[in-house]
This record gives structure tokens, sequence and C-alpha cells, in this order.
């Protein structure tokens, strides 16, 4: 059965709200259990892998929506509320990133944070919110239509 190209980038946007969604809320949880020192046996290598991973979906993630893949479809899926949508959730993790650092650095004053666990800190609370907002108001926009 063929489908239309609307059909399709209707598929696509869903397939996207549930994605950013998904990878708002499994990426804190990452995080929080890979603080520290490595768990389970693993290794610093793995902790770099899974970053690789996570950097990966992001990229993916930003890629698909940023419009970089042309076509009908693809326009079709990043109309301008979705564009709206994205600037909005963007507006919330630079906030998120504003106030991350801010917590970051006062927290130093009374423990020493390293570098590596501040920018883990501040990427997660920029990137959480922002995955989240973009696929709620995705989400309000299909039920909308």
């Amino acid at each position: 059965m063929a489908r239309t190209e609307a059909e399709k980038a209707e598929r696509l946007s869903r397939l996207r709200t549930g994605s950013a969604v998904g990878l708002g809320l499994a990426f804190p949880v990452a995080q929080t259990l890979s603080l520290g020192d490595p768990v389970w046996g693993s290794s610093n290598v793995i902790h770099l892998l899974a970053w690789f991973v996570w950097a990966a979906a992001f990229a993916v993630f930003l890629v698909w929506g940023a419009g970089l893949f042309r076509g009908r479809i693809a326009r079709l899926a990043n109309d301008e509320t979705t564009v709206e949508n994205r600037n909005r959730a963007l507006g919330m993790g630079f906030w998120g990133a504003v106030i991350a650092a801010f917590l970051a650095y006062w927290a130093s004053f009374y423990e020493p944070i390293a570098a590596r666990d501040a920018c883990r800190f501040i990427i997660t609370f920029a990137a959480t919110p922002a995955l989240i907002r973009f696929g709620l108001l995705e989400l309000r926009a299909i039920r909308d239509g």
C-alpha cells in the first residue's frame, strides 16, 4: 500500500515527537547512573563509548530535526509550527544551561567539582528540558491538528 507524502510526513512527525520525549527522559537517567567512579566493573572506555552513543543519538536527532535532510517529506514534517516549537525548546535548553552553570559555580564553593562532572551536569540540564519541551509542544500540535 503506497502512502502519500503527507502521511509519511505525519508518521515522521509522530516518530520525532516520541523520540524527543524518550531521549529527554532517558538521558538524565543514564547520566545519573554513570556519575562518579565506573560501576559494575566497567572502565572509562565504557563511559566514553556510552558518551559516543548519546552524542550520535543527539546528532541524528538534530540533523533530522534541523531540516538537513532535504525533500518534500522533510519540508512537510518541518513546517512553521515545528520550527517555532524547536526555537521555543532551544530557548528552554539555553536557560537550563544557564541555571545549571550557575548552580555548578555556586556548589563549587562548598564541594570541589571536576570540570568533566560540571560539563555533564550542564549538558544534562540543557538537553533534557529542551528535548522534553520540544516533544510535548509537537505532541500538542499533532493533537490540535
